[in-house]
């Protein structure tokens, strides 16, 4: 197994982020180091396989970095502390530590340097971590213990992920395979079925329990279930505990069968059908408080789209996820990483309806759940703000058997709405080819400034595959171009800010909001807004860059500040270099979706981030911006 440093660890992260090569001195810079030391961390990565260079630079091998992944990464701070809780919190008694040291390969000086950080992460699940002369145990209620591990495995063993493939050994003694079939055939027979979108959770919590049972720790015999023993939630919870005791031999009293009848509230769909529900005065009644929600929150970002096709599906969601929250019993995806990376718009409204959610229904909405949220609001979304002018496509082909019309044919069919197609007739090169975003040919061409895709005459499959990559590139980078043509207009040199002595991110947020109302466009509030929403969720994308902005948009015009640091900003636990604060007026609120999506897209460029922060003027900045 290969032994990869954090270091070695951060230039592969690094280079599998970048668009491609990128230069040792463009390395040097992200990651706060020499040259020389990055030329000396090369030897291993290059001997491995896992990095080429060149010339140019250096490049991932990315077959390598893909099969390096699948396999168990050696020892590094983050993988410490996962062991090393993981052993704690599923231990039935104390912990010796040296004996944990030993277990875990680790020095002791080492691990009592990790306990610190471990005693921080527990403290914050409202547990307490004791060290008592060579013992180690934690110490809380048996309910946030549950909660701990279902987070551990969560974020620290599966992060983004529950799979039963990733946790399974965790519990020995236990098969969760047939425990999962178990939940299933019973659920089934009291013709109901689990929402597949939540099963992995729920599953997870109840592979949680029965663990617990097994080492004979149970929740105090106090608790109860707000649920009738005569609800469908309570009858399939007694059915498995049932089943489950009998087949493993053990005992679930009343406070953990109500523990379990909890898991699965919101999480059961019945197979009566559509048609009852729709008569469901409860719902009916939801369905309006949810359509009145949406609707202000889509007017405060000026999307004017007709969503009642979409209300019943997303209310029917939040029904469930309302019964989930009275439970804390939340539900794990990775959707909301995606969307949130992906799509920052979209993600920023769904934060923006689960704070109204929250307020409205007294529940806690974790980003985990915004994730299934932006789901259903991206589907509304995306077609509102999807841009009428097409790309315009050139295609140089021969008419002889009809190789042109096939070519224009299948395009018009694939691609319809989406590009304008014309054929070039005379001299192109200075006719159609001028107004061309993209030349499809069917012979060699080498056009400076334009984008050539060659292909054959017979447009095979591959030639196909060429086409769609090509268009889906010219469609970004044209959206690109225009976001960031508009934010260009943004910016003000007395907005503009070099290596200011900021530290971290509050700092950060309160010298460039006080400098927006030093500059007349905002009012004394922004600030606490702009605090507000990063409380919500955090705006850091990718550990490289921050783009905060406030829940109003009542800007009295839309400017954005820029703070660079060379020494680095703490932003949460992410030191970034990069940081751009967002006012916007109300008249430019759907500018923003475009604004801000571009924003992200563009700072995920390494090579341009790079060459952004190294900026020493506001010209040079908006010059290599619209670059």
């Amino acid at each position: 197994m290969l032994n990869l440093s954090d270091r070695h660890q951060e230039i592969l992260w690094t280079l599998a982020r970048s668009d491609g090569m990128l230069t040792g001195q463009q390395l040097s810079e992200v990651l706060e180091i020499s040259i020389r030391t990055l030329q000396n961390e090369m030897v291993s990565l290059k001997e491995w396989g896992l990095v080429e260079s060149s010339n140019r630079g250096y490049v991932l091998n990315s077959d390598k970095y893909d099969q390096l992944n699948q396999e168990l990464m050696p020892h590094g701070r983050e993988t410490d502390l996962s062991r090393i809780l993981q052993k704690l919190l599923l231990a039935d008694h104390k912990l010796n530590i040296y004996d944990l040291a030993e277990e875990l390969y680790l020095s002791i000086t080492t691990l009592r340097s990790r306990l610190k950080e471990v005693e921080d992460y527990v403290q914050s699940l409202n547990l307490t971590l004791f060290i008592r002369k060579n013992d180690l145990w934690i110490e809380g209620t048996e309910f946030n213990k549950r909660q701990a591990i279902r987070a551990m495995i969560c974020y620290e063993i599966t992060p983004g992920l529950v799979s039963v493939e990733n946790y399974g050994s965790l519990f020995e003694g236990l098969d969760v395979i047939w425990v999962h079939q178990i939940i299933r055939d019973v659920v089934q027979n009291h013709q109901s079925f689990l929402q597949e979108s939540c099963s992995s959770s729920l599953f997870l919590n109840i592979d949680i329990a029965i663990y617990r049972i097994q080492q004979g720790i149970h929740l105090p015999p106090d608790v109860k279930s707000e649920l009738a023993q005569d609800s469908l939630e309570y009858q399939v919870a007694e059915e498995v505990c049932e089943k489950c005791g009998t087949k493993l031999g053990i005992q679930f009293p009343d406070s953990e069968c109500a523990y379990v009848a909890g898991l699965f509230y919101g999480q059961l769909l019945t197979n009566q059908g559509a048609d009852v529900s729709a008569l469901d005065p409860e719902l009916m009644k939801l369905e309006e408080e949810v359509s009145e929600i949406i609707g202000e929150v889509f007017e405060h970002y000026m999307i004017a789209i007709d969503f009642a096709p979409y209300i019943r599906n997303i209310t029917l969601h939040i029904k469930d996820l309302i019964k989930r929250g009275s439970y804390k019993n939340y539900s794990v995806n990775d959707a909301y990483l995606n969307i949130r990376n992906d799509y920052p718009f979209v993600h920023d409204v769904s934060v923006l309806l689960a704070k109204k959610l929250e307020k409205v229904y007294e529940i806690e909405i974790p980003e985990e759940e915004t994730g299934f949220l932006s789901i259903h609001l991206g589907v509304m979304i995306e077609n509102s703000l999807h841009e009428s002018d097409a790309l315009n496509v050139l295609v140089l082909a021969s008419e002889y058997q009809n190789i042109a019309n096939r070519i224009d044919s299948w395009l018009q069919e694939s691609y319809s709405g989406v590009i304008d197609v014309s054929r070039a007739v005379g001299d192109f090169r200075t006719t159609a080819c001028n107004i061309a975003d993209l030349i499809i040919s069917t012979q060699a061409l080498h056009l400076i400034g334009k984008e050539v895709v060659q292909i054959s005459p017979f447009l095979t499959i591959m030639d196909r595959v060429r086409i769609d990559t090509a268009i889906r590139k010219c469609l970004q980078d044209k959206e690109t171009k225009r976001n960031n043509t508009y934010l260009a207009s943004c910016f003000h040199e007395k907005l503009f800010f070099r290596n200011p002595p900021i530290t971290n991110r509050d700092e950060a947020i309160h010298f460039l909001g006080q400098q927006m109302v030093d500059f007349g466009v905002v009012d004394s509030g922004f600030v606490e807004s702009v605090i507000e929403r990063e409380s919500l969720s955090s705006t850091c994308f990718f550990e490289r860059f921050a783009i905060p902005h406030p829940l109003e948009m009542n800007a009295k015009k839309t400017m954005i500040a820029v703070l660079i640091s060379d020494q680095g900003i703490m932003w949460e636990s992410q030191k970034i270099k990069f940081c751009m604060l967002f006012a916007i007026n109300r008249e430019d609120r759907k500018l923003f979706s475009k604004a801000y999506n571009g924003a992200v897209r563009t700072l995920c460029d390494e090579k341009k981030l790079v060459e952004l922060t190294k900026c020493e003027t506001l010209s040079k900045f908006i010059r290599i911006l619209k670059g």
